[in-house]
């Protein structure tokens, strides 16, 4: 999954930047890197049938009298969440016949439109909380989530993500955006509000990766992802405390003590190694050069012997095996609830209430990742004061100043910053510089597969259309090519 995460969505929104080939969402080209188009659909398939068979054994239990109602509804959350990464990236899924291959040997499977996706997963999320309610406990020990089985822990997972699927809708169905956003603020057990609540699994070190935190593997040094130069310049010009937290200059796999932010610089998208024009001619590689120490030697001059190592990395801190990986954040609703508010709708609180609580809780979270990454009240005080909601702007640059901040509070969780990136069109950002020959500054590719647009959604698999090639066909003449320049049902062009 983490593939995708990285080396797509991260990349297609400028969250993160790479030299390698394989980061498709920094070339729009997939020749390059054809499997990480393809590998979220491969990959959540597995928990997807392993789900299916828990839901049929605790239904079986329960067929036998066992109290098992809040498990079978975590089991019911955790389903509809996975379908969420599934059809929001890929559009058009099977849901209704999904994981048949695996349990009923039917390789075949119908595709269900987005729109009744969405419809049933609603229905799904409202039904789970309302089960969660019944005899029986949860999962306990065995929880996919920090929650150890908590009821209501699972009760806000499963209304906020219900608000996160309503604001997809903004522009496709504005009335039936507006009616799920207010039924989740409205539903039993609330919403995540606070960074206690946060949806997040925790790891161990583990050799064969099962158990370790993705990020880890995935943004490694054979393949390492960069904060972004686009990314990094927006913190700067903020002075935002998560420069340093998210990303650090780093010399054998340490962090350097950088006090002056203005040293700091981020990786341009769209370039790769061996190819030109490469890194090199880009303004950036001689500024800020470092020695082995990590000493300035050089700026602005040619015989500084700068390296890639002169940019930020990703922060040693957020990428030990033992980390978390958050999956909806109280930062995150919080700004989904400043949108609704700004859009006239009947939720509690205000736009400029949610807006300080969602940056100021997108900020405290990190501290779930160690002492280095905390960030001081002072400072995130000092930053709202230099940072305030802009109240008396107009609609449309309130939305935009608390997508911009969603963005900024989601870096490590690619996919869904692109989905909210897709859905708001915020921030605004400039498409990798490639022309039609592939000889313009974004890295003299071989061509793009998205006319220099960046990418809208992942691809079905390979196996897809060989092995169920009539019912992807009917997926392609509703939803359109199997191409990451095809929208998908909710992204609506306007």
């Amino acid at each position: 999954m983490n593939r995708a995460n990285h080396r797509v969505a991260s990349a297609a929104i400028q969250q993160m930047a790479s030299t390698s080939f394989f980061w498709v969402g920094n070339t729009y080209d997939r020749d390059v890197g054809e499997d990480n188009t393809i590998t979220l659909w491969q990959d959540l398939w597995d928990p997807l049938v392993n789900l299916q068979q828990a839901i049929a054994f605790l239904r079986q239990k329960k067929e036998n009298g066992e109290d098992v109602e809040p498990q079978i509804a975590q089991a019911r959350i955790w389903r509809a969440y996975i379908y969420q990464l599934m059809t929001d990236t890929h559009g058009d899924v099977p849901l209704q016949d999904g994981a048949k291959g695996a349990i009923e040997q039917e390789f075949d499977p119908s595709f269900d439109p987005q729109e009744a996706v969405y419809d049933t997963l609603f229905a799904e999320l409202d039904a789970a909380v309302d089960q969660l309610e019944g005899p029986g406990e949860g999962f306990g020990n065995q929880d996919l989530l920090t929650y150890q089985g908590n009821v209501e822990q699972w009760k806000k997972f499963a209304n906020s993500l219900r608000l996160r699927l309503a604001m997809r809708l903004v522009k496709r169905d504005a009335e039936q955006a507006q009616a799920e956003a207010e039924a989740a603020a409205d539903a039993s057990g609330g919403l995540i509000e606070s960074v206690e609540d946060n949806a997040r699994n925790l790891h161990q070190s583990d050799p064969g990766r099962n158990r370790q935190n993705p990020n880890s593997w995935a943004l490694d040094e054979s393949e390492m992802g960069y904060p972004s130069q686009t990314f990094v310049n927006w913190l700067k010009q903020r002075d935002d405390p998560r420069l340093t937290v998210y990303g650090a200059v780093v010399r054998d796999g340490e962090a350097l003590n950088v006090t002056d932010t203005e040293e700091l610089k981020g990786l341009p998208n769209g370039y790769v190694s061996d190819r030109a024009p490469n890194l090199e001619n880009h303004p950036s590689w001689t500024k800020s050069c470092r020695n082995e120490s990590g000493e300035i030697v050089g700026s602005d001059t040619e015989d500084t012997n700068c390296t890639i190592e002169d940019y930020m990395q990703t922060h040693p801190e957020l990428l030990d095996d033992e980390e978390p990986l958050f999956h909806i954040t109280s930062g995150q609703v919080h700004l989904l609830l400043a949108e609704a508010n700004v859009r006239g709708w009947n939720v509690p609180g205000t736009a400029e209430s949610h807006y300080r609580a969602g940056v100021r809780q997108a900020m405290e979270r990190l501290a779930a990742y160690g002492p280095e990454a905390e960030i001081s009240d002072t400072e995130i005080t000092d930053y709202l004061n230099e940072n305030p909601f802009d109240a008396d702007g107009t609609r449309e640059e309130k939305l935009e100043q608390i997508n911009e901040q969603y963005w900024a509070a989601t870096y490590l969780d690619g996919i869904e910053a692109w989905s909210n990136w897709r859905r708001s069109g915020y921030p605004e950002l400039e498409p990798v510089p490639i022309d039609a020959e592939g000889t313009g500054p974004g890295g003299g590719l071989s061509g793009n597969d998205t006319d220099g647009q960046i990418p809208r959604r992942l691809r079905y698999s390979e196996d897809e259309e060989r092995l169920n090639t009539e019912s992807l066909q009917e997926v392609l003449d509703r939803q359109g090519p199997n191409e990451m320049d095809t929208r998908v049902w909710w992204d609506v062009d306007q």
